[in-house]
């Protein structure tokens, strides 16, 4: 990687524009010491909506996930929470450079200069001293500070938080420096960020039931309908002033394409009451928050398995304001079929589920193969050995197959069963007819006499669907 001009400033007389960087800074030979080539990788600034970043370590306290990053140039407003710049990756001492800093730095429209640094002292006890805290010694290669069981990121952070002072509103300067005894001071990165007085208000979309997964449509599982296959919807909405009552909020939903064992087109986001979606449908549509800013609704999930993205979405002083979440659509507990004497065959190979739809429970793994182990042994079936292939189970978290092809149509008798573990086709076209005519036999006397609990329920000229019955 090449320095361009436009980071050195005045330091351009310290730093050559043509020094290829192995790593930083220069005076660290051979790539061991510094932050690395890729070091604008590692250097970040973010604005956070609601939360803001505490402490350096992000093993204990998360980084908020509610955040957007910031370009060299770009704005915030009065409604956001803070900004901070964060370094993802722990800078590594030089031990020819002697005292060293890396510095984040705030300088406000008023003039005000907010300083962080992490500082490198070899003169004294402590080797690094950081944002107050001393530290004794020094991270391991390769440059992450780690006590082996997180891994530290390091920022500082600036409140916005509805500022209504005017000094702080206009063009902020955010940098992150290296400086050391050798080199002066250089600017690694630099934002120009224009914080703006304008209130564009909160919206905040929460699942209070905490699923970890609900239930496709209509299923049920041994046991009840254990998580359901809805669950309840809260959003708030407030501007700096407090809640805001009468706010109209909208919800709209979107398949997560390749999740639940799906992956086709990019099914199109969804209104809320699609009927018979890939997406599942909200209600009510439309919501209008109460004196306290909050609203409700309730969540039904598609026919189909998958992750689903909700977002709740209104207009404020003209702006659009969206919070999103996302919501698993899962029969839980489902395995991959993995007998092994038997051939697993992929079907609808068109829609590019190839293997992902021989999934069933472990009670159906456990039929299907004393099944198949009685039809190994039988007297009917002699060398050369028939395997019975396996050619549809359910997709991994289970719900229905495609209607059609790939999404194309919604025929409601298109595969009606193997949405929950409890079915699989065995396919009938390598059988000669004679060990065609043994298997079914075997597989009807074996379930009519209690020794297994997998059953014909229906075939035809291709295949047999074999059903779990408890």
């Amino acid at each position: 990687m090449i320095f361009s001009l436009n980071l050195f400033s005045d330091n351009i007389d310290i730093m050559s524009n043509n020094f290829s960087l192995r790593s930083y800074p220069p005076s660290c030979a051979g790539g061991l010491y510094g932050i690395g080539s890729d070091y604008e990788e590692k250097i970040k600034a973010y604005v956070f909506q609601f939360e803001c970043p505490y402490g350096h370590d992000d093993g204990l306290y998360p980084i908020p996930e509610e955040k957007r990053e910031l370009g060299a140039t770009d704005k915030v407003y009065r409604d956001e929470e803070c900004i901070a710049i964060l370094l993802e990756k722990f800078p590594c001492y030089c031990s020819e450079m002697g005292m060293e800093e890396w510095v984040f730095e705030f300088e406000e429209p008023d003039g005000q200069n907010t300083i962080g640094k992490i500082a490198h002292n070899p003169y004294i006890q402590y080797r690094w001293h950081y944002f107050g805290f001393n530290l004794t010694g020094g991270p391991p290669m390769p440059c992450f500070y780690s006590d082996l069981w997180h891994i530290y990121n390091f920022y500082q952070t600036r409140y916005i938080n509805c500022n209504k002072n005017e000094g702080k509103f206009g063009i902020w300067k955010l940098r992150f420096k290296y400086c050391s005894e050798v080199d002066g001071c250089v600017t690694l990165k630099e934002w120009n960020i224009t914080f703006e007085n304008i209130d564009r208000g909160r919206i905040k979309l929460t699942l209070p039931d905490e699923p970890e997964s609900i239930l496709p449509e209509g299923l049920e599982i041994e046991g009840g309908s254990a998580t359901g296959d809805t669950t309840r919807l809260n959003v708030h909405f407030e501007d700096c002033n407090g809640d805001v009552a009468n706010q109209t909020i909208n919800f709209r939903q979107k398949f997560i394409n390749g999740s639940g064992g799906h992956n086709h087109e990019d099914p199109a986001e969804c209104g809320p009451t699609s009927e018979n979606s890939t997406c599942g449908s909200v209600t009510p549509g439309t919501v209008t928050t109460d004196r306290e800013g909050n609203a409700a609704a309730t969540y039904t999930a598609p026919i189909y398995s998958g992750e689903i993205d909700v977002k709740a979405v209104t207009n404020y002083n003209n702006f659009e304001r969206k919070s999103n979440q996302r919501i698993k659509v899962q029969v839980p507990g489902l395995i991959p079929f993995s007998s092994l004497i038997a051939i697993n065959v992929p079907d609808n190979s068109n829609c590019v589920h190839g293997s992902q739809n021989l999934y069933v429970t472990p009670l159906m793994e456990e039929q299907l193969g004393y099944l198949i182990s009685y039809w190994f042994w039988d007297d009917e079936n002699p060398a050369p050995k028939i395997y019975p292939r396996m050619t549809a189970g359910s997709l991994p978290w289970g719900g229905k197959f495609d209607d059609g092809v790939c999404w194309s149509s919604h025929r409601a008798l298109n595969h009606q069963w193997h949405r929950q573990g409890k079915d699989m086709d065995i396919g009938k076209t390598n059988f000669t007819e004679d060990k065609r005519n043994a298997f079914d036999n075997l597989a009807r006397e074996l379930f009519n006499d209690g020794l297994v609990l997998v059953k014909i329920d229906h075939d035809n000229e291709w295949h047999w669907h074999f059903r779990l019955i408890r």
